[in-house]
């Protein structure tokens, strides 16, 4: 739906709406009843203003990875990279408040050793 959505910003009206919901085969009925409920519409004011609130949040589509902005692309391998940074860095910070910063020093070298060896195999393709 979100595609939908995406490429026909100017067609979002409750007809709109409904022929996309019903193009792509969801219940049409429910998707009204969804739509119209205070559920959806406290959810969307809550998420609007949790945005607004982060400071974050300067337009649409805006991503959160683990609590960070994500800036970078929204393509799979842009996601991909966003979500092993992110990984990697929460390790590293539990790794050190868990092990001390002898553990955590060596995780950090096993980390650029590795971004290293990728890079290396990406250069021979």
């Amino acid at each position: 739906m979100h595609e939908l959505l995406f490429h026909r910003q100017k067609a979002l009206e409750d007809g709109d709406l409904r022929g996309y919901a019903a193009q792509l085969g969801l219940d049409v009925a429910a998707f009204d009843r969804d739509r119209a409920s205070t559920a959806v519409a406290d959810r969307i004011r809550r998420d609007a203003g949790s945005g607004l609130a982060s400071g974050q949040v300067l337009g649409t589509p805006t991503l959160f990875i683990d609590g960070v902005v994500h800036r970078g692309g929204y393509d799979p391998p842009a996601l991909l990279a966003a979500l092993v940074a992110e990984s990697l860095a929460t390790i590293t910070a539990l790794s050190l408040i868990a092990f001390g910063a002898e553990f955590a020093s060596a995780w950090l070298s096993l980390v650029a050793a590795l971004e290293t060896a990728d890079r290396d195999s990406t250069r021979r393709r």
